[in-house]
């Protein structure tokens, strides 16, 4: 596990597919008083078909433009006083913006 602490009060979690990202920003959440969001069902809510479906009607590339602004929005949140634990996507650092925005805007906790 990397912590990098920050000003902002976010905390975005980040590991691959099944590392326990919702749950455990979930608990943590809890624990802390704090919203709790899972930036993919974010994204299927917003969007109203699964993330897998999303890949296969629009493509990667699609899904990727879909998933920054998801980010940006959350980071907005958050820099507005919105103390948040964010699941990320398990991809969300094939783009190398993804990381630069969370970075600098909160504490990113690498879970494996």
């Amino acid at each position: 596990m990397h912590i990098k602490l920050k000003r902002s009060p976010g905390i975005y979690l980040a590991g691959f597919m099944g590392s326990g990202k919702s749950t455990v920003g979930t608990a943590l959440a809890t624990a802390l008083g704090w919203d709790f969001v899972d930036l993919d069902k974010e994204i299927e809510a917003a969007e109203g078909e699964s993330i897998p479906s999303i890949f296969d009607s629009r493509g990667e590339a699609e899904f990727r433009r879909l998933e920054r602004e998801a980010i940006r929005k959350q980071v907005s949140r958050i820099e507005r006083g919105a103390p948040t634990v964010v699941a990320l996507g398990g991809g969300a650092f094939v783009e190398p913006g993804n990381y630069e925005l969370i970075e600098n805007h909160g504490v990113t906790v690498w879970l494996d």
